[in-house]
């Protein structure tokens, strides 16, 4: 019940402060339509059809489906954590018992939640002819959304030595559009590329996601390994926050409020 709170609390922030929500839709929508401009130029200036594997229509297709994944996946927890332990405030969580993890996992969930069932919806409408597949990219996507913020929880404990965070933003992002496939599918990189940030935890939870979603990677070992890596870069990360937790913890000495 705790953990619905803090969902419910995120939910209804972005209830409350619309025009944040509207603006992140919106620089998502100059994104992708700058993005669509780029690669309807590539596209016009070439004498090819087919690029990396994909015809305009569903480059144009890609490039939509992963400006809305970007909604999604956003770096609200590491800053969300780091402002807890600049103002003290994470103090107060520590003697209840909850976890501080996993409330912030709650809370990001519930800001996300109109996102979550778009795409749920869309992966439910798309996925008619074979529900089996659409129950697994369900599944893949809420797995992706744990392991996400794993990541930025676990880059959001580095507020105990940092004194800002913010200047880590331009560089996760960068991160983010470049080996989340954001920009452009990650399959038209050279091959050995490709077999290299494929397996990053920002390719597994985006790029990956969308091959899958789109059957651009079809067989079933295929998806197995993406889930695999998945469970494996969850088990480093959740350890790595819980041994990074505790090293901060001893070293923080703020009060709270």
């Amino acid at each position: 019940m705790k953990y619905i709170t803090s969902a419910l609390n995120g939910f209804e922030n972005v209830l409350i402060f619309k025009s944040n929500l509207m603006v992140q839709i919106f620089s998502r929508i100059v994104q992708v339509l700058l993005s669509i401009i780029t690669w309807n130029a590539i596209y016009a200036g070439s004498n090819h059809k087919i690029i990396g594997g994909y015809s305009r229509t569903e480059m144009f297709g890609y490039l939509i489906l992963a400006s809305l994944l970007s909604i999604l996946f956003t770096m609200e927890p590491v800053f969300n954590l780091s402002k807890q332990v600049k103002d003290g405030t994470i103090s107060s969580w520590l003697i209840r018992p909850i976890s501080i993890n996993g409330k912030s996992l709650a809370n990001f969930i519930g800001s996300k939640l109109i996102f979550i069932l778009i795409m749920i919806v869309y992966l439910v409408v798309t996925g008619t002819n074979n529900l089996m597949m659409a129950m697994f990219n369900i599944v893949y996507l809420l797995f992706a959304i744990v392991v996400w913020h794993e990541l930025l929880y676990l880059i959001g404990l580095l507020s105990f030595w940092l004194i800002q965070m913010w200047p880590l933003e331009p560089i996760l992002n960068g991160f983010y559009l470049f080996l989340g496939g954001i920009l452009f599918p990650l399959n038209i990189l050279p091959q050995y590329l490709f077999n290299i940030v494929r397996f990053t935890p920002f390719s597994l939870v985006s790029s990956d996601l969308l091959q899958v979603v789109l059957n651009n990677n079809s067989g079933n070992t295929t998806m197995y390994i993406y889930i695999f890596s998945l469970a494996i870069w969850y088990l480093i990360l959740r350890f790595s926050s819980i041994w990074l937790f505790k090293k901060g913890i001893r070293k923080f000495e703020g009060v709270g409020m």
